[in-house]
């Protein structure tokens, strides 16, 4: 579909118009077909916005080319028995008018031709706000038009609808007898001068400090200043009128929407200080004091003075709102027939031009695919502004919305404004335009609001249970059901405090009543890949408002690539919240594999035989860790787990290791981020590099490092040092021979989490989600391209793996 508009950054500014030939600039958007237009049709002519010209040649003010969406220009037409047209315009199939030509004298007809799969009335494209008089004929009563027939000729049978202008909304101190002046086309003249009106300019500063203080005062008067009721205050007679006067428009403004607390209603000061200085700057302070002391004269002669020059409350306004606007009062300040400063309620500048459609029922347009508009009367009012987005704009920003999939639960206004997607699809649309950005489509897409509201209606269309924790479970129940090629959520629980909560936790009074939340999101492939893994790492991020997102990884030496095995969000992350999630892995582990997770010092024969998990690389979030520590000390409480005696002390049985012992044998705090935290610190460069020391094999002097540290670092140091030791298995995941990990395993493992922070930076990049579906979703690709790449090593032998093992190349693949 063609579509012809201004290139504008707003619907506000003379930016609208090509200043070189002063025409506006004609845009070319094939939505309908989704081809690009023809050389021939993508040339900038006549001004298509705010129409599509359609005018005799030699008219005076008109352009003398014919629009190159313009079939046919035919004169005296007869449309039934008793009405005829001056002009018939005929249109190619949808071409997008805003502003239909009319005429004092008689009527115009407009002939469009419409795709019967897409039917949307080019009636809705029109700019004019329509209303009543207005009505329609009955599809039982049809009427017939001459120029509405089929192929062989035989008069197709119509509805006839009515409307008419509803004109403008005007400020009622504007001058009306100038906006009354009437116009049958819009030309670029005339654009510019409806632009004009719009844009009030500062002719000075004085102009800049009136108009803020007259904002400033008449902000106090209709507020006040906005401190709590304390008492109530006697108002005189006309006092009260006055206020009366003011609450019956704030109401309306509010429009049923609930009012706000009530505020202080007394008698506002001007008051200086000590200097002698007014409280308030960049304000016109003479005539503040005039106001404020009731010097009604000098408030008189400054307006005076200001209507002089073409601005005030005195002055006249030139505010003009489409008809359809929400705009109830002007947004300037004037004095009302009382004297008082008031916000004038908008008045209709009404208009008495007609528009009758005809249009062919429902079962003829396969056969007759056209409308007819004919419209008649001068439009007595400045030309509204393309504020309303046309159904076919706004159906293609939709389509571009669902078609983001993963995107769409966390879409933000920024977000969609630079995505690729929508960047490539405008390319598409836009081709002859360098860069084009939505408002390139429609300048009403310079409203960001009103994009705001097509976001939130694509949102609750494809996700009509909310972006949030019912989201999520419909989510899971689709995963049931089929809906995913393969399982992603596998379990998604509220789960009551009594049941996740140790009894000692229980026993000092809780956390809280609120339920515990748990999305756990894994493939069963992935169960797999957990339970061959020997190198685990886990990091945890908090992109979901409401919610900790944990993450499981490791490096798959195999394909060469880091993957992420499960991911974990948690609305109340503590030590008790993460035991019940690694006993959840753990089942849903058996559940895949028919096997158990396997640990070094559970399951090996002996330290130089390491199997199973040998190292797991934390960061300093003491939840997850302390989790862990408990998941470990349950599990070797296990039947299979009685009588057998820890490998690195002999003398006693696994069963009687605290959590914090069972991590001196199994984790490694991750280097980068205990740097990082030093760095931010605020000790002397000589004491951090004391602090990174700590992280090595061994250490010549480390009660001496710990000792130097406290003395020389401060508090600072003293509280970093007390936060490790008070952990209980920091010191030793930091340092190898302070640890029972065999140096084999230590030295072979990474010293850092850089590989599954490396996944962060993959869905940054795709843009942080705010909502819980979203980050779900955006996972879920995530993980399927990561799994994509291991498939394609597997099944291709494609070696990702070159650069990060020095070598450049890779491996050649067989012709078939």
């Amino acid at each position: 579909m063609v579509y012809a508009h201004l290139d504008s950054e707003t619907p506000h500014s003379s930016d609208f118009l090509d200043h070189h030939d002063g025409r506006p600039r004609v845009v070319l958007d094939v939505l309908h077909s989704g081809k690009p237009p023809s050389p021939a049709s993508s040339l900038e002519s006549s001004p298509t916005i705010p129409r599509v010209p359609s005018l005799a040649p030699g008219s005076d003010s008109r352009p003398q080319n014919r629009s190159p969406f313009v079939v046919s220009v035919e004169s005296d037409v007869q449309i039934t028995r008793n009405t005829s047209v001056l002009k018939l315009i005929t249109y190619s199939i949808d071409a997008h008018v805003e502003y239909p030509e009319t005429s004092a004298e008689g009527w115009i007809g407009h002939l469009f031709k419409l795709d019967p799969e897409a039917w949307v009335n080019p009636r809705e494209n029109i700019c004019y706000s329509q209303g009543g008089p207005m009505g329609q004929t009955l599809a039982r009563t049809p009427v017939f038009c001459k120029v509405l027939a089929d192929n062989a000729g035989r008069l197709v049978p119509c509805v006839r609808s009515h409307s008419t202008c509803q004109g403008v909304k005007v400020c009622p101190k504007a001058s009306i007898d100038v906006l009354r002046r009437p116009h049958t086309c819009v030309t670029a003249e005339l654009l510019k001068e409806r632009l004009a009106i719009d844009k009030v300019i500062s002719n000075s500063d004085a102009h800049m400090i009136l108009e803020r203080t007259v904002a400033y005062m008449h902000a106090l008067r209709k507020h006040g200043c906005g401190a709590p009721l304390c008492e109530p205050t006697a108002f005189t007679p006309e006092e009260r009128a006055d206020l009366d006067a003011q609450s019956e428009i704030v109401e309306k403004e509010r429009r049923g929407r609930r009012p706000v607390e009530s505020v202080c209603e007394g008698r506002l000061l001007f008051n200086v200080d000590e200097k002698g200085d007014a409280f308030v700057w960049s304000l016109d302070w003479d005539y503040l004091e005039a106001s404020f002391a009731g010097d009604k004269q000098e408030v008189a002669r400054i307006e005076r003075a200001a209507e002089y020059s073409g601005y005030g409350p005195l002055a006249s306004c030139t505010t003009v709102t489409n008809f359809s606007s929400q705009r109830l009062v002007c947004p300037c300040p004037h004095r009302s027939e009382d004297g008082q400063l008031a916000s004038l309620e908008m008045k209709n500048l009404s208009c008495t031009s007609k528009f009758t459609v005809y249009t062919p029922l429902e079962d003829y347009r396969d056969v007759c695919p056209h409308v007819l508009i004919i419209c008649s009367g001068s439009h007595h009012h400045p030309a509204p502004l393309p504020s309303t987005t046309p159904p076919l704009v706004r159906q293609e920003i939709l389509h571009m919305l669902k078609e983001l999939e993963h995107d769409i639960p966390g879409m933000t206004l920024h977000g969609f404004l630079h995505h690729k997607a929508v960047r490539s699809r405008l390319q598409q649309l836009l081709p002859d335009l360098h860069n084009p950005t939505l408002v390139d489509l429609h300048v009403s897409l310079a409203n960001k609001e009103r994009l705001q509201q097509y976001i939130k209606l694509a949102k609750s269309e494809c996700f009509p249970h909310g972006t949030g924790w019912e989201g999520a479970k419909h989510l899971k129940s689709l995963n049931d059901s089929g809906e995913f090629q393969n399982l992603y959520i596998r379990f998604i629980g509220a789960i009551p405090p009594k049941d996740v909560e140790r009894r000692e936790v229980r026993d000092q009074g809780g956390a809280g009543d609120e339920p515990y939340r748990f999305v756990i999101c894994m493939t069963p492939t992935n169960s797999w890949r957990i339970l061959r893994a020997e190198y685990l790492r886990c990091d945890i991020s908090q992109r979901v408002v409401g919610y900790e997102e944990f993450e499981l990884g490791g490096w798959d030496a195999e394909a060469g690539i880091s993957i992420n095995y499960c991911r974990v969000f948690i609305n109340r992350p503590c030590a008790d919240a993460y035991l019940f999630v690694f006993r959840k892995i753990t089942e849903l582990v058996r559940n895949d594999t028919g096997q158990h997770l396997r640990w070094r010092h559970f399951h090996s024969l002996s330290v130089n035989e390491p199997v199973g998990i040998k190292l797991f690389v934390v960061d300093e979030h003491g939840d997850q860790v302390k989790g862990l520590g408990l998941y470990l000390q349950e599990v070797a409480q296990h039947a299979a787990f009685v009588g057998q005696r820890d490998l690195h002390e002999p003398l006693r049985l696994l069963s009687q290791l605290s959590p914090c012992e069972h991590l001196h044998r199994i984790v490694r705090l991750c280097n980068a981020y205990v740097c990082r935290n030093i760095k931010k610190g605020t000790v002397s460069d000589g004491i951090k590099n004391e602090m990174r020391g700590l992280l090595c094999l061994s250490h010549e002097d480390w009660d001496g490092a710990l000792e130097r540290i406290c003395v020389e670092g401060g508090k600072t140091g003293r509280d970093w040092v007390e936060d490790k030791i008070r952990g209980g298995w920091v010191f030793p995941a930091m340092c190898w021979e302070k640890s029972k990990i065999p140096l084999a395993v230590w030295q072979a493992g990474e010293r850092h989490g850089n590989l599954v922070e490396a996944s962060h930076v993959d869905a940054n990049k795709e843009g942080p989600g705010g909502t819980l579906l979203g980050r779900i979703k955006k996972g879920l690709w995530l993980d399927q391209q990561k799994i994509k790449n291991v498939q394609v090593w597997f099944y291709l032998v494609f070696d990702r793996s070159d650069q990060h093992r020095g070598r450049s190349g890779c491996t050649a693949v067989p012709r078939s």
